[in-house]
Formats: structure tokens, sequence, C-alpha cells
């Protein structure tokens, strides 16, 4: 069974695979504070024992994301537009890549990832734990 019930079209994202990503400043050595903490936190260990990339990442949160939307609105018979979708995650897609927008660093770590689709608390843990600190 697959972790997705939508995916971005493999065209589209073939399209980033290639790019850098603007994590932003680089010292003379051409590290990147940004990178190394995105590598170090937000990056995930592929399959085949590699790290993801930045458009590997930002394809996993578009695709998860998108799939539990997609799941609620099926379960809850509301109406789905594939095609609507498609070009809003492409959107969304776009604007995580060039970081106009992120998701939450936890939302970085866990969305698309078995660990959302058993238990979607992991994504509200620190809001709850938040409100429960401020009573």
């Amino acid at each position: 069974m697959s972790l997705f019930s939508f995916r971005l079209n493999e065209e589209f994202v073939a399209g980033y695979k290639g790019k850098k990503a603007p994590f932003g400043y680089t010292d003379a050595a051409g590290n990147s504070v940004g990178e190394i903490t995105f590598l170090r936190t937000y990056s995930r260990l592929k399959d085949d024992g590699t790290k993801e990339t930045w458009s590997d990442v930002c394809e996993r949160v578009i695709n998860g994301m998108y799939s539990i939307q997609k799941d609620h609105c099926k379960s809850q018979r509301l109406p789905w537009n594939d095609s609507k979708a498609q070009a809003s995650a492409k959107e969304a897609f776009d604007r995580l890549f060039n970081l106009k927008w992120t998701p939450p660093g936890r939302g970085l770590w866990v969305m698309g990832t078995p660990i959302v689709t058993r238990n979607e608390t992991q994504l509200h843990y620190k809001t709850a734990h938040l409100f429960q600190q401020w009573r």
C-alpha cells in the first residue's frame, strides 16, 4: 500500500532535482549555515542510505500534506478536484523550495512519513504542550 494518495507530477518535481536550494549566506569556504542545519535536522535517511536533498523534502512534505487533505475530503464525502490540487500543490512546492513559506520544523521532519499516518498528533504535540503551559 502506498503512503501517499496524492503525488505531485514527476516531471514537475524532476525540474527541481538539479536546482540549488536558496539556503542563504555562504562563508568563504562555501558552507551555508542554513544548509548544514537542514541536513542535520530535517533531512531524513533514505532507503539507499543517503540523506534527502531539499527537493526530496519538499516533495515528501507536499505529497504528505495533500494526501491528508485528499483522504479527509474523500472520507467526509467532500469535493476533491485532482487538477486543482495538482496546480495548488505545484505552487506550494515552488514556494516551499524557494523558502517563501515553510511548515513548522516538526512538519518538515515528519510530514509524508508513516509517523503521520499512524499518529497525526506528532504534528500537534508542541502546540498542545504550549497551550497546557499557558493555563
